[in-house]
């Protein structure tokens, strides 16, 4: 309410400027949008409560049951649009200010690396569509790459041919989730590759938004929850390098609610297609597998808990097509890069190994050639993921669940992170400690039942993560701007 006022009167007196000062002030229709927005959303919820509630009494079919949860879907609704605002804000100002419109130019592709690449032989045409990035450009561009070949059929009789088209096949190709979700959403037209990719993460951002906020309505918290997904660095990260890593939570969160509500085959599915996309999520099947294992409960458990039937079928599905489909990279790959087919990658080291070297490097001047920004960033997020780390070890040995026992695990690999594969660029860390905030995330579903310290952890962890993404990485001052923030 305080805040809202705040803004009606700033809003009242940029209007009269002019005849206060000998200045006109000028709102951007960007920044007078999300304005409104703030002030106009506590009567936009109001307005769509009273639209269900006319709707329901008119038909006069709803059970009390249903209605309730058309309400909890409705909160969630609202609260998965405002996060995809957010994120959608930056995406439309990167796309004005630095691509002209281009979506291509998110995905950061190499002109060296594309005119080299065999795919695109004679393809002038594609590259007329490109907006090229600098350097050696980034990940996206793999996946990019992979959707123009989905099943790896172009070069099936020369594989080698694959060192030319990806920088590492067996690994890239094995991670090939987005490029199929890119190639079936965009019909196989590759001029829609680019924007399928930008969209479907955004839209994914907004599912694990509605998800979040769906799940703690069940769990009787505030569905505003689901806006943890902002606070989430590395989902910042890949949307403005056109990754994956938001479809992989999202797919994850998916399974978790499906499998929940007794409907192990789509959570199975869903699992696996996130493994599929990035195969660390194992590590939250694997957990959720084991503890319904463990628990030894009936086909359908107690309390909304997954059986061991339910199990099974979560780990022959998503672990099946995950194997299968990297036996099939193999398989093609054989003749070229022998038992190397089998990608096996993890960037780690000793724990705070690499945390050390990168501190190192920053005394010594020698990290990102001196950048300040990025220095500050890392810095920061070394000691995130160090709080982030002793939280989730701490959730872990309290009353848990399967969550907060992968929150564990992937706390332990966010420290034991390397600094030559993952460190040596701090948005390399943001995106592979994904799943430690995710898991951090869920965790806040079940705050009740933890101690009064423990919940201030989260609450400040969590306050520390959105002051890290507005404040201290690398880009905040950007990602500010762009959501027209007046500070």
């Amino acid at each position: 309410m305080i805040f809202a006022g705040a803004l009606t009167v700033l809003l009242i007196a940029i209007q009269c400027s002019q005849w206060l000062s000998r200045f006109r002030v000028v709102l951007s229709a960007d920044t007078l949008s999300i304005w409104l927005a703030v002030l106009l959303a506590p009567h936009m919820w109001l307005a769509l409560r009273w639209g269900l509630g006319r709707i329901k009494t008119a038909a006069n079919q709803s059970t009390s049951e249903q209605r309730a949860l058309s309400m909890v879907a409705a909160r969630a609704a609202v609260v998965a649009l405002v996060v995809f605002a957010i994120y959608g804000m930056v995406v439309r100002t990167r796309l004005r200010d630095s691509y002209h419109g281009n979506y291509s130019g998110m995905l950061l592709i190499s002109q060296q690396l594309f005119e080299g690449n065999p795919l695109f032989a004679l393809r002038d045409d594609v590259r007329k569509t490109l907006v090229f990035g600098e350097d050696g450009g980034y990940d996206a561009q793999f996946m990019y790459f992979a959707s123009f070949d989905p099943f790896m059929r172009a070069f099936k009789d020369h594989p080698a041919m694959y060192r030319q088209v990806m920088d590492a096949p067996p690994y890239r190709f094995g991670r090939i989730g987005f490029s199929w979700l890119t190639w079936v959403l965009s019909g196989g037209r590759w001029e829609r590759y680019p924007a399928t990719m930008v969209w479907l993460i955004l839209c994914s951002l907004a599912a694990a938004a509605f998800m979040l906020s769906f799940t703690a309505q069940e769990q009787g918290l505030s569905p505003a929850l689901g806006v943890l997904v902002i606070a989430v660095p590395g989902f910042w990260r890949s949307l403005l390098s056109g990754l994956p890593e938001p479809t992989a939570g999202a797919t994850l969160l998916g399974g978790l609610l499906f499998l929940s509500r007794g409907r192990p085959w789509l959570a199975g599915g869903l699992f696996a297609l996130s493994l599929l996309i990035r195969e660390t999520g194992v590590v939250l099947v694997a957990c959720v597998v084991g503890a319904a294992l463990i628990a030894g409960r009936s086909q359908h458990g107690r309390g909304g808990a997954p059986g061991v039937r339910d199990a099974l079928i979560v780990a022959l599905v998503a672990g099946g097509a995950l194997v299968a489909w990297r036996l099939y990279v193999a398989w093609t790959l054989a003749s070229d890069w022998g038992l190397q087919a089998i990608p096996f990658n993890p960037g780690l080291s000793w724990p705070l190994a690499g945390v050390l070297d990168l501190w190192r490097s920053i005394v010594d001047g020698q990290y990102a050639s001196s950048s300040s920004h990025l220095s500050r960033a890392a810095i920061a997020l070394s000691l995130l993921l160090i709080g982030g780390f002793a939280l989730a070890l701490a959730l872990a040995a309290a009353p848990h669940d399967a969550t907060s026992v992968a929150a564990a695990i992937y706390a332990v690999m966010a420290i034991c992170l390397s600094y030559a594969k993952v460190w040596l660029f701090v948005g390399n860390t943001e995106r592979v400690t994904y799943e430690l905030f995710l898991m951090l995330a869920l965790s806040c579903l079940t705050i009740r039942a933890y101690s009064k310290p423990l919940q201030r952890g989260l609450i400040a962890f969590w306050s520390c993560s959105v002051v890290y993404v507005f404040f201290l990485t690398f880009d905040a001052a950007y990602i500010r701007s762009a959501l027209a923030v007046p500070f």
